[in-house]
């Protein structure tokens, strides 16, 4: 494939200076994108300017895909989608930077018509760590993440990450962005519906953790300070509803059925099931009562069931907010 058939998209908020950086490394790469479209809200006006000043540098080839001021990620990345002519399309996020051959080795990696998507490992200078086990969807449910950790060599996984991944460009625009899926601003888990939707048209989806992008996972601008050293519960709650809604709808029924047994009795740090909570209570009863930041684990799961921004926390009052959340929080689960 040729220079003129990789689209690029990402979307942006209010994150000017690392936008910048982004398309910097963009405009430097061996193999020139045909297109670089950035989805933006239309009273973002820092990254306008950005965008606008990269657009005369590059003569056209960095646009702007324009949305409404309360449009989320879900809605920027469909605007951006609906621009793209490539052959692919190449996804990041905007406080990304690639190395110079990242498009370059993407685009021979499509030559096998049986791979649909193509993604890699994102560094993460406040997550170090080594993991073999990436992007892989366990028969009961449980996804496991670790993209940011990967080491092994190139391998078929079951989902990709949104920072470091291409696909198939007419597949892509012909899937879209799920717009069922939940979140103010960011949109957590919206990768897992579109390697879903690939992997039920037959495609294969293909990781190198060689395939490297730096991400310097910046602050959100719309309160969601999960995965970035604080909680937001109301983002939280988002987050399980697309996690669940996807998995339940991509798993076959036994596969469905562990997932609801999964959920309900074990779930994972951020969302334990019932079997750990007599770990969480010992755990609470041996430390601090109070948190005025949500920085550890401990203090995310006390907050968890809570659809209100990080606050300062008792946990005897939290035990209450357990019966009356927590029964709209398996809702998220059991009815997405």
């Amino acid at each position: 494939m040729g220079p003129s058939n990789i689209s690029v998209i990402l979307p942006t908020y209010q994150r000017p200076g690392l936008l910048r950086l982004c398309l910097a490394s963009l405009l430097q790469q061996t193999l020139p994108a045909c297109q670089i479209i950035v989805g933006r809200r239309e009273n973002d006006f820092d990254s306008a300017a950005v965008i606008a000043e990269f657009a005369q540098q590059s003569d056209g080839l960095v646009r702007d895909a324009i949305v409404g001021p309360n449009d989320n990620l879900v809605c920027s990345m469909n605007a951006a989608l609906a621009m793209t002519t490539g052959q692919l399309v190449a996804l990041t996020d905007d406080d990304a930077e690639f190395p110079p051959d990242w498009l370059q080795r993407m685009v021979v990696v499509f030559d096998d018509e049986s791979i649909g998507g193509f993604g890699g490992r994102d560094i993460q200078a406040t997550n170090p760590g080594e993991a073999e086990t990436v992007g892989k969807l366990q028969w009961f449910g449980r996804i496991v993440g670790n993209h940011h950790l990967a080491i092994g060599p190139v391998r078929d996984v079951d989902v990709l990450k949104g920072v470091n991944c291409c696909f198939r460009g007419d597949v892509l625009r012909e899937i879209k962005f799920d717009r069922r899926l939940r979140g103010l601003g960011n949109v957590s888990n919206w990768e897992l519906a579109v390697c879903f939707a690939f992997a039920r048209r037959g495609y294969r989806l293909v990781f190198d953790p060689s395939l490297e992008v730096v991400h310097h996972t910046g602050p959100r601008q719309d309160g969601d300070s999960n995965n970035r050293g604080g909680f937001n519960g109301a983002a939280h709650s988002d987050s399980v509803f697309n996690e669940t809604l996807l998995v339940r709808e991509h798993l076959p029924l036994l596969g469905r059925i562990g997932f609801a047994a999964w959920c309900l009795l074990i779930g994972t740090g951020s969302t334990p099931g019932l079997l750990q909570f007599p770990r969480l209570i010992a755990k609470e009863k041996g430390g601090e009562k109070h948190c005025s930041e949500c920085g550890s684990r401990s203090k995310v799961v006390r907050q968890r069931f809570s659809v209100q921004p990080c606050r300062s926390v008792n946990f005897n009052d939290e035990a209450s907010h357990y019966f009356t959340n927590g029964r709209a929080f398996w809702r998220n689960r059991a009815s997405p």
